[in-house]
Order: C-alpha cells, then sequence, then structure tokens
C-alpha cells in the first residue's frame, strides 16, 4: 500500500503530533508498506509562506495522486485546505482520505484569533472532505473542536501515541548515575536525601539512591506556553527540599532562569538544555517523578507521560482530559488540577505543591517502578501500531466525491 503522511512535523521530539507522524512513518515501513513524508520539516512539502507551523500556498513533489491513502494530521493550517483541494480534483476517485485529529489549537494574541476564525470557517470543510476520522484520545475529543463540529467522536478510531520502549524502558535507561547527573546541585551528591529515606524503605533503597530530583521535559518556547513552566518553579518555591531538573530549550529558557533566581530557588533547579533520547531516558529513570503541570486544553495527550511510565517514573499531571487518559489507562500517578487564571494559580500550587512534595517524600519503590513500566509498554508500545493503522485504512469506504 503507497501512503502519504502529510503533518506539520515529523520530528519525534516536538510534540505529540510529531511523534505520532515519525512512529505511524516507521511502523508503516517496517510492516513493508510504501511510505513518503510531507511535513514543513522534510522536502517533499514546499510552501510560498511558512510561519511557525503553519504554511500557505503548500506543494506536494511526489503528487498526492501517487498515494492509496492520504493520511492528514490535524491540526495543520494552510495545508489542511490545499490537501482537500489536491484530493477533489483527482480524476481517479478510489484514493482514500483518512485524517487524526491530534488538538485543539487555543494560542494567546493574533494566534488566538487566526485559530478560532480558522475552526469557524475552515474545519468542518476539512472534515466533511475525509472518508475517516481518528483521533488520540476519545477522552480528549469529546469535549473538542471535532466534537463541536459535529463529529461523532464515538465512530472514530482511536489510535493511541506510542512510544519507543527499545529506549524508554527500566533496562536501556540504567546507569543514570553518571558523576555529572548525580553532581548537578552544588554541595551536594545524589545520596544527601536518599540516605534518610532509604531507611523508611529499605526495599527501594537501590532505586532511590539515582532518585535526586523530580522533572519536567518540555520545549521552553513561547508555542508551548501552556506547558505551565512558571507555575511548576512557583510550586516548587513551596515544596520543601525538593530538587528539579528541567529538560528541554527554547527562547524562554533564560526567563525561566531568571524567575528560578528570583523565587529563591535557583540552587534547587537545573537546566539541562536539549538532549538525545538516550539520555532522556536515563533522566527519566533517575526521578522520582516526572511533573506535568500544563494549564490548558493545548495538552492534549502529554507523550513524556508515557516516555517517563515506561521508564518506570510516575507522574504528577493536570488533570486535562486527554491527560487523564493517559495517566488513567496505567494507573502511573497523580492528577492535579489545572488552571491559568491568576486568581487560582495560589491554590493551583498548593495542590502541585503537594503532589510535589507528597512524591519526594514518599518515592514508589522498585517493585511499583518495574509494573508500571510493563504496564505502559502494554498499552502504548509501538509494536502493533502497523497492524492498527492497516486494519483502519483497509476498512475505511470511500464515497464518490
Amino acid at each position: 500500500m503507497r501512503v502519504a503522511l502529510i503533518g506539520c512535523t515529523v520530528n519525534p521530539r516536538v510534540g505529540g503530533m510529531g511523534r505520532a507522524l515519525y512512529d505511524h512513518a516507521v511502523a508503516l515501513a517496517e510492516a513493508g508498506q510504501e511510505v513518503t513524508v510531507y511535513a514543513l520539516d522534510t522536502p517533499h512539502l514546499k510552501s510560498l509562506v511558512h510561519i511557525g507551523k503553519a504554511a500557505w500556498g503548500a506543494r506536494f513533489d511526489p503528487s498526492l495522486d501517487a498515494y492509496d491513502v492520504v493520511h492528514l494530521h490535524l491540526p495543520f493550517f494552510g495545508v489542511a485546505e490545499r490537501v482537500v483541494l489536491e484530493m477533489l480534483k483527482q480524476v481517479q476517485h478510489d484514493r482514500k482520505l483518512v485524517a487524526t485529529y491530534h488538538m485543539d489549537a487555543i494560542g494567546t494574541g493574533l494566534k488566538k484569533i487566526y485559530f478560532n476564525w480558522w475552526y469557524r470557517h475552515r474545519f468542518k470543510k476539512v472534515l466533511a472532505a475525509c472518508d475517516a476520522i481518528a483521533v488520540t484520545s476519545r477522552a480528549y475529543a469529546h469535549d473538542s473542536q471535532l466534537s463541536r463540529a459535529g463529529v461523532n467522536v464515538e465512530k472514530c478510531e482511536e489510535i493511541l501515541l506510542r512510544v519507543d520502549t527499545d529506549v524508554f524502558n527500566p533496562e536501556t535507561a540504567q546507569g543514570h548515575t553518571r558523576a555529572q547527573e548525580c553532581g548537578i546541585f552544588e554541595g551536594e551528591g545524589c545520596l544527601s536525601q536518599a540516605e534518610s529515606l532509604s531507611q523508611e524503605n529499605s526495599a527501594s533503597e537501590p532505586l532511590i539512591k539515582t532518585m535526586s530530583y523530580l522533572l519536567f521535559v518540555g520545549a521552553l518556547d513561547r508555542a508551548h506556553y501552556f506547558k505551565g513552566v512558571s507555575l511548576l518553579l512557583q510550586a516548587l518555591a513551596q515544596t520543601r527540599d525538593a530538587k528539579l531538573v528541567i529538560v528541554g530549550k527554547g527562547e524562554l529558557l533564560s526567563q525561566y532562569e531568571k524567575e528560578a533566581a528570583q523565587l529563591g530557588i535557583a540552587d534547587r533547579v537545573h537546566f539541562t538544555g536539549g538532549v538525545t533520547d538516550e539520555e532522556l531516558a536515563r533522566w527519566y529513570a533517575g526521578a522520582r517523578a516526572l511533573v506535568l503541570p500544563s494549564t490548558d486544553r493545548s495538552e492534549a495527550f502529554g507523550i513524556v507521560l508515557i516516555e517517563a511510565m515506561a521508564c518506570g517514573t510516575p507522574v504528577i499531571a493536570s488533570d486535562l482530559p486527554g491527560v487523564r487518559a493517559v495517566v488513567e489507562r496505567v494507573h502511573g500517578g497523580v492528577l492535579v488540577p489545572a488552571g491559568i487564571a491568576s486568581l487560582a494559580s495560589r491554590a493551583r500550587n498548593d495542590t502541585l505543591s503537594s503532589a510535589m512534595q507528597a512524591m519526594w517524600q514518599h518515592p514508589w519503590s522498585t517493585e511499583e517502578r518495574a509494573a508500571l513500566a510493563a504496564r505502559t509498554a502494554a498499552m502504548y508500545g509501538r509494536a502493533t501500531l502497523a497492524d492498527q493503522l492497516m486494519r483502519w485504512y483497509t476498512s475505511v469506504h470511500v464515497p464518490s466525491r
């Protein structure tokens, strides 16, 4: 089968859409299918105007009429409309156009105005041209723009985001006790807090000795304003003794460093910058918990959650529809209220700080972490992804256009 995958990025480190496009391409290719990826970071998709993750005047090389299935990942502003036009003008009408809806684009300022306009004037037309629709989370989709556009979410295929368990698993993520990672906080080794904790839970002692920090993983840029890094730093200031490692890069990194200094916690926060997947797996395995304090529905799934849980690391995450489903499916940790309003921030941070304090003082045992990794691999491993995609593509009926 010849398949075209179309999305804003195929970079697995740039959010859930990048991960999905990458995983779909790898899984289908390994299953023997002919796959071409059209993304803003591939040579097959060219555009006249490109702003952020949107593009206008798109050209597809090779043309989309070369495929049996065209699989569009939404939202993809500007390009989605172009895909529909290309499909409608094809002479042969047996080609399938399917779409996966990932998330509501919310944004701020001018982006918010444009996103709202697009959903009102373009979204339904794109959906109407699709022969079938998939979602990454029905829990999220039920209260999303997809549902408000009149789509019956229960009839959509649910294709979960996946994790590469060859990289993200407790075994390959071991060896975390490298000197630079144990001694990241000035004046302390990685056993300073762990030694007293290991007396309370001797069964966990070998694991606790590498768990000297809480962890955040995410892009530190304006496009990912909803990740809640500022709220996380405020919560850390209210959390006794806890240390925090922030993995990620972006133009807001220096701003967050200043915020940590202003809060008086600079000595308890370590910024790593960008890392490889192998390094990231070690950071996951060495953490007491991953914290994902996202502030609004722009967070639809949270790929870092399944990466962390696949390494056996529990999570503290915002109680948002898609995120909630990810955590609850494998009983992976604690959910805390999400919020962005300044008046609600203090109450929210009290809850977030309490969850961080509890996880810091009472880390999960080795056995609990191993069981979490096994549950996550069974639910979110990508071993069955190609089979699910092929069954879905084959089942899609193409009406006359």
